[in-house]
């Protein structure tokens, strides 16, 4: 607004000392009422002018605030992203131990119904599938704490803790 100022004043002091040159060096022309319509003229020329200036003062520094406006959007929706990425990644190994844990859990059930044969020979075909339940089921233990361990980064630390043994 100060600039606007300033250039209007110095349009307006350059058509008075114009005016006021012609008046004086040349007497002849300083009655005439065709010279003071003409530098009105030249005055709301030298306005319009200052206005066009003025309205392309003002676009660029919109687009600058646009461009501003536009920069810090594009940092939210990376932002938003790559929060979106990881929730979608942590679903998915939350939805992974789940069902790890509902195997590991549907494994213990069927061995909990199925009772130790030790008297059985070792060809027997329930004590077999017992003994394949505890292979399979330790696998998937072994499984789940290797993933449990890869997401959190740790070599040791947070122990599988099976879902009988929460309860108690």
């Amino acid at each position: 607004m100060r600039t606007g100022l300033v250039v209007a004043s110095l349009v307006l002091a350059f058509w008075i000392g114009a005016w006021a040159f012609v008046c004086c060096t040349v007497p002849s022309l300083g009655g005439r009422a065709a010279f003071a319509f003409d530098s009105l003229n030249a005055l709301f020329s030298g306005f319009a002018l200052l206005g066009v200036v003025w309205a392309i003062v003002l676009q660029k520094r919109e687009l600058e605030l646009q461009r501003e406006e536009l920069r810090h959007a594009r940092e939210a929706h990376e932002q938003a992203a790559a929060a979106l990425a990881e929730q979608a990644e942590t679903a998915r190994f939350h939805a992974q131990l789940e069902s790890f844990n509902l195997i590991i859990s549907g494994l213990r059930r069927r061995l909990d119904e199925t009772p130790p044969m030790p008297h059985r020979p070792a060809t027997d075909p329930i004590r077999m599938r017992r003994e394949e339940l505890h292979v399979v089921r330790d696998r998937y233990e072994t499984y789940l704490q290797k993933m449990i361990d890869e997401r959190l980064g740790l070599r040791e630390g947070i122990r599988v803790t099976p879902p009988a043994e929460r309860s108690h």
